[in-house]
Order: structure tokens, then C-alpha cells, then sequence
């Protein structure tokens, strides 16, 4: 017997996949969401009118804003029978300890999300990769729509994946220290975690499970309406600030330096202009001095020519009245 999935893909059933979907029907008992007997199920299936409200309004606790038109149910009973496997692995190395789960958003277009339905969320497509090398979860559906991968920019649709998510051992990631490079957590860890809380960043497959995908619309326009994309912007304009009342310092220093060059230039030129006319009237003082004694002794030269000339007379006067 093969089960076809609503996107067309099939599977053969099995024991494994029969066990599985007892396990995933169990899950949802409890909650207001159709739930079936059967495998035969669609892989993505509608909720009820109070499973809608109830899931749009879990979103709408982190992301008020977000313009939700449809939530599809996941119905992959092979997907979270490993999932449960790898939770069974976890709680044994624990010795017997539950695991610690969380209910977590991870944002994508609606192929991706898809496609994800048959190979696991792609750790490959990540393109921020600060809190670690890892397909990343956060607990804010609006933290997770304002850094989502940039192949998701486009306008039109987006999907916002409810999964629950096994967090056995966690390493924090330091507010100034980034983890571009890190492909498998230190330690013990199986989950790096941003210093804000927001972040829960997995490596390894089938440690998450799909439970909703919640579809909503999205333009760019929304980023400005985001409390993350504020505080994203407010930093980039406090960095531009800095840099802008750096360069200012800068340029101040460059003129109040060239100011003092131009005084202390002028000053050298003031000094020079002094100097030359001090020299200038030195040299004139000389020269009226020079012309002074000059005077003087043409002045005695020619009174000791008039006293030659008139005791020359007096001797001729003296002969002649001899």
C-alpha cells in the first residue's frame, strides 16, 4: 500500500510509519486541531476554526503585525517518528532524564518549507550564521521575519514554521563574539543560543518537527513596522553617528592644525616684515648719521678755510703797514 502525500510525494506503509502516526495522533489529542485514524492523510492539512484562532494568536503574542491568510497542520508521521527516535536517543544518553522541548519559529518561502516536508530544513541555505552554522530557531516570530535568509526578500508569501524543537545542552554565544565559523557546537552542546535569548541555532537532523506552517503575507514595508528592525536601525545609525562625529573630529583637527599653521605663518611673516623694517629703518638712521657727520665736517672744513683765508689778510695787512 503507498500513501500519497498532498504534494504528490509517496511513501510505503509500514510498521514503523503506522507506530509513527499513532505517536503524532496522541500529540495532538489533547489540542482543538483535526486530527485521523488513518495514514492516509494529506501532508498538509487545514485546522479547524479554533485551531486557526488559536495558532494565529500564538503567533500574534511575538508579531502582532503579521498579515496571516492561511495555517496548514503537517501531517509527516515518517518525519516525526525519527524525530521521536532521536528524542528516545537523547533522553537514554541522558541516563533516563526527559528532554527539554521548546515551541519554535523558523521563517522561509513556502518551496523551501515544502521541501523541507521530505529532507529536513536545509542547513546549507543559511546565509546568517552568526549564532553558528546551523538552521536557526527563535521563540519571536518577529525577530524570526525581520532576520530571515535574504532569499525570502521577495514580496508575496512567507511561511512561518511552528516546530517543537529538542534542547538537551545549550552553549551561549557572547554578545561581541561571532560564530561564522562554527559547523558543531563545543562540548556536550547540541545548541548554540544567542546572548539575547532569541536565537536557538540546531545541527544535527530530526532534532525538530514541524507542527504548523502559518502562510502570511509580506512586503518589505513591514521590516519598518518590526521593535528588531529598529533596534537593528538605531544601531547601523548610531555606528553612521560615530563614524560621522569621528570624521568631524578629524576634519575639526585638520583645521584648527592648518589655522595654526596659517598664525604661526602669519606670525613668521609679521616678524619678517619687522625685522625687514627695522633693518630699513636702521639702515636710514645710518645714512642720516652718515650725512650728519658729513655735514659736520664739510662745516669745520670750510670754517677752518675762512679762519686760513682771513689770517692770510691780516699777515698781508701786517707787511704792507711794515
Amino acid at each position: 500500500m503507498k500513501m500519497m502525500s498532498s504534494q504528490g510525494s509517496t511513501f510505503s506503509k509500514s510498521k514503523f510509519t503506522a507506530h509513527a502516526t499513532v505517536l503524532l495522533k496522541l500529540h495532538y489529542r489533547n489540542s482543538p486541531f483535526r486530527h485521523y485514524d488513518d495514514t492516509v492523510s494529506p501532508l498538509l492539512d487545514d485546522v479547524n476554526m479554533k485551531g486557526y484562532e488559536r495558532v494565529k494568536g500564538l503567533i500574534h503574542k511575538t508579531y502582532p503585525q503579521c498579515d496571516i491568510f492561511k495555517i496548514h497542520r503537517v501531517n509527516a508521521p515518517v518525519m516525526y517518528g525519527m524525530y521521536l527516535l532521536h528524542k528516545e536517543e537523547i533522553r537514554l544518553a541522558n541516563g533516563g532524564n526527559d528532554v527539554k522541548e521548546k515551541v519554535l519559529y523558523h521563517v522561509t518561502s513556502e518551496p523551501n518549507a515544502v521541501e523541507s516536508l521530505t529532507s529536513g530544513l536545509d542547513w546549507r541555505r543559511t546565509q546568517r550564521s552568526r549564532f553558528g552554522s546551523g538552521v536557526s530557531f527563535s521563540n519571536n516570530a518577529d525577530y524570526c521575519n525581520v532576520y530571515a535568509n535574504k532569499s525570502t526578500n521577495k514580496v508575496g508569501v512567507r511561511v512561518i514554521i511552528v516546530s517543537t524543537v529538542l534542547v538537551n545542552d545549550t552553549h551561549l554565544i557572547k554578545k561581541r563574539k561571532k560564530e561564522h565559523t562554527l559547523i558543531i557546537p563545543p562540548g556536550t552542546a547540541d545548541t548554540t543560543v544567542s546572548h539575547n535569548g532569541h536565537v536557538f541555532v540546531k545541527y544535527y537532523d530530526f532534532e525538530s518537527y514541524p507542527l504548523f506552517f502559518v502562510y502570511y503575507r509580506w512586503t518589505p514595508e513591514i521590516l519598518n513596522e518590526s521593535k528588531f528592525f529598529i533596534t537593528k536601525t538605531n544601531y547601523t545609525l548610531q555606528r553612521l553617528q560615530q563614524e560621522e562625529q569621528t570624521l568631524c573630529e578629524q576634519v575639526a583637527d585638520l583645521h584648527i592644525a592648518e589655522s595654526s599653521n596659517l598664525q604661526l605663518r602669519r606670525r613668521s611673516a609679521s616678524k619678517q616684515r619687522w625685522a625687514a623694517a627695522k633693518a630699513d629703518s636702521e639702515a636710514a638712521a645710518s645714512k642720516a648719521v652718515a650725512a650728519a657727520l658729513l655735514q659736520r665736517r664739510r662745516r669745520s672744513a670750510s670754517k677752518k678755510r675762512r679762519q686760513r683765508q682771513r689770517r692770510a689778510a691780516a699777515i698781508v695787512e701786517v707787511k704792507a703797514a711794515l
